[in-house]
């Protein structure tokens, strides 16, 4: 049997669940999946059909026209085969002139005082960045492992509003099947991640990417009951041709959540028929809920500022239009995405449609040996991180090329991504309007500057 390549997308101190007495706002899907205008949206699920372009469309959007549909259980059938200083003065010794003691003193207590001030700056600083988070939270967040990258995310691809990255060209094929090794040889930096609090930064001091995974064995239930429910679910969808092979790789997939772009007037929900219900089943297990709220906390705990910018988008949708109802009441993120499998394996890619400086977050799942296959390379930043199965990375997807390493034959792999669509963010900015109707008064020419500010360390 010839060989078979399978794909699929794959996109930091960690506390099992978030705060529960921290409610987030709807729940969210990993950018769009469309590319090209600015503040084209992403994925599909009920709601109002998407008008646009029609010749790429996000996981789970209905195709336009008659298209032959393939079951879950076809594909099961299918996979069932193998593929694949100080001065130490000395105070007794004072050279010069004398002082008198009330100046020594009065001296001493202006120094105190202005050291005290600075102090009180950094802890209001912290503080501001941090609320909301549990202590643990915070002391994990100290304790992180953190590694450097020479690269500056500022000089990355990204369309001139700033809101969304910009198309790439894919990586080459020769360079696409390298193996770890060759990777290592050519001088990626292998990072053997064993799912403990991780911190990615670039010449900047910028969070370019980063993760964890709760601490306890029981997370590895959670994760093993929520890979569960993907591979019982797949078999009761119906997938379009382009919902099974996409530019991401070969493997279903299918997006539920908030969009905007695709020619739409206004955001809105993504459609999913004939896959809406049992979609909505999935969303509402046990373990897929606290996946998703996981993968929140992460972003608070990793970029807090930027966590703050997503929380305040989806307040400002879903109270300017109530029928765009959150995924999750524990996430902060618009769109979500699953990636059924049974071998999900991404090829190179961007999701440029994603919030330029944004994080997408991704949760690995499945049986899987995390040394032998699964790795996610991180192209822009000459980065392979070994990706365990219940791990939650956050990386910029719509800034930088990545995909994963095959896994071994016989060996499931599946994952989750939650996103948002860098058109919402504009429309929110523009005050709840397009372009076309945004005021005069209304600035958002730095767009891109401010928004790698929140990507910025508070903890130093």
């Amino acid at each position: 049997m010839a060989r078979t390549i399978q794909s699929g997308i794959d996109g930091l101190s960690n506390d099992d669940v978030p705060n529960p007495g921290f409610q987030y706002a709807a729940d969210s899907v990993n950018g769009s999946e469309g590319e090209g205008r600015e503040g084209e949206g992403d994925g599909v699920c009920s709601g109002e059909t998407i008008q646009g372009d029609e010749r790429e469309h996000a996981p789970g959007m209905r195709a336009q026209g008659k298209s032959p549909t393939i079951t879950g259980a076809a594909i099961d059938a299918l996979s069932s085969s193998p593929m694949e200083g100080l001065y130490d003065v000395d105070a007794a010794i004072l050279r010069g002139p004398k002082c008198s003691c009330r100046a020594q003193r009065q001296k001493e207590r202006t120094k105190s005082h202005k050291s005290a001030k600075r102090a009180e700056k950094r802890q209001q600083k912290e503080v501001s960045a941090n609320a909301g988070l549990k202590a643990v939270a915070l002391k994990r967040r100290l304790e992180q492992h953190r590694q450097n990258v020479g690269i500056d995310a500022g000089e990355f691809p990204h369309a001139s509003s700033g809101f969304i990255g910009s198309r790439r060209r894919p990586i080459s094929a020769e360079k696409e099947g390298r193996s770890l090794e060759e990777l290592v040889e050519l001088g990626f930096k292998y990072i053997p991640w064993t799912g403990e609090s991780l911190g990615i930064f670039d010449a900047a001091g910028r969070l370019v990417a980063g993760g964890g995974t709760p601490r306890g064995d029981g997370w590895k239930d959670v994760a093993a009951g929520c890979a569960e429910v993907i591979e019982n679910t797949r078999s009761k969808c119906t997938f379009q041709p382009n919902q099974l092979n996409h530019r991401r790789g070969r493997f279903p997939a299918l997006a539920v959540g908030i969009s905007y772009g695709f020619g739409q007037p206004r955001p809105m929900r993504l459609q999913n028929a004939p896959n809406t219900k049992v979609l909505n089943e999935l969303m509402q297990n046990p373990d897929v809920k606290r996946v998703a709220g996981f993968q929140s906390h992460q972003l608070r705990l990793l970029a807090p500022a930027l966590a703050q910018d997503y929380r305040n988008t989806m307040d400002r949708l879903t109270q300017s239009q109530p029928e765009l109802v959150r995924n999750f009441t524990n996430s902060d993120y618009a769109a979500f995405t699953v990636n059924f499998g049974p071998r999900t394996v991404s090829i190179p890619h961007t999701d440029c449609a994603n919030l330029a400086y944004g994080l997408c977050a991704v949760t690995a799942l499945g049986n899987f040996d995390p040394d032998k296959g699964g790795h996610l390379i991180l192209w822009d930043l000459q980065v392979v991180i070994r990706f365990p199965p219940g791990a939650t990375l956050l990386i910029p997807s719509a800034l930088v090329q990545h995909s994963n390493l095959p896994i071994q034959n016989g060996e499931r792999r599946y994952s989750v991504t939650q996103y948002s669509a860098g058109g919402l963010f504009r429309w929110v900015r523009n005050g709840l309007c397009s372009d076309a109707h945004r005021l005069p008064n209304v600035d958002i020419g730095a767009e891109w500057e401010n928004g790698l500010e929140k990507l910025k360390r508070t903890d130093q």
